[in-house]
């Protein structure tokens, strides 16, 4: 979902995109076997829906090697990459993965500069493994806390050159910051959310009005006290005359 997402929005954009996709991508609407999210792109394209095409893909999973993928996934997850004819993003480490992706991103980027890196979920080569990914705030971050480069990474390297990045992984969060619905029961109309709009104040206003308030009371009260001064004083000055 949140891959078509990005394809839709960069191709509205008018942007160019480099896309290293995992080939173990799942969970959400890429779980079905003989139906990941490559075949779906595939699919996608031949069906004028889309047209960007990925440059490269890996196995995923653990240190983008596959590892915890089944066999029989591992051999899916091949196939799958044969037959979208992409190349094959194969590494006996994960600081190899990571050093690839990013010379494909640099060898693809014909010498033009990468302004933004977006990364989608968690792949190990992308934000690192578990014990520094969590260092990495969601949504858009130009910065990260120290931690987050203890281990080499594809989005570690992008913050160090000053990319920006967008980081779409924890998506639960991201979603309340923007008031977007979590799993809605009613779907959503196009261009609704807090994406699109939200409410404000113009705190520059109110104190203004505040101010003016304040001023205008201390020039009621003022002149409240002006007006007893001289009604006081006009009363002392009528002496009542005694009568003999």
């Amino acid at each position: 979902a949140l891959n078509l997402a990005l394809y839709s929005a960069m191709e509205q954009l008018g942007a160019r995109p480099l896309v290293i996709v995992s080939g173990s991508a799942s969970q959400w609407g890429a779980n079905v076997p003989g139906l990941n999210w490559l075949d779906m792109s595939r699919e996608l394209r031949a069906a004028g829906l889309i047209t960007t095409r990925e440059i490269a893909a890996s196995l995923g999973g653990a240190e983008d090697r596959g590892i915890g993928v089944s066999e029989r996934g591992h051999t899916i997850i091949k196939n799958a990459i044969k037959n979208s004819g992409l190349q094959f993003l194969m590494s006996a480490t994960l600081e190899e993965s990571v050093a690839k992706r990013i010379a494909l991103y640099t060898q693809y980027a014909y010498n033009q500069p990468i302004r933004a890196y977006i990364n989608i979920a968690g792949g190990s080569a992308s934000t690192g493994p578990a014990s520094i990914d969590q260092y990495f705030e969601g949504g858009v971050i130009t910065s990260a806390q120290p931690k987050a480069f203890a281990v080499e990474s594809v989005m570690g390297h992008f913050l160090q050159e000053s990319v920006p990045v967008i980081n779409l992984s924890g998506i639960a969060t991201i979603a309340r910051r923007y008031g977007l619905p979590l799993t809605p029961m009613v779907k959503q109309s196009i261009g609704s959310g807090g994406v699109y709009n939200t409410a404000s104040y113009r705190t520059w206003l109110a104190g203004f009005w505040i101010i003016f308030i304040l001023i205008l009371l201390y020039m009621i009260t003022r002149i409240s006290g002006v007006v007893s001064s001289f009604d006081k004083g006009d009363s002392s000055s009528k002496k009542v005359q005694p009568t003999i």
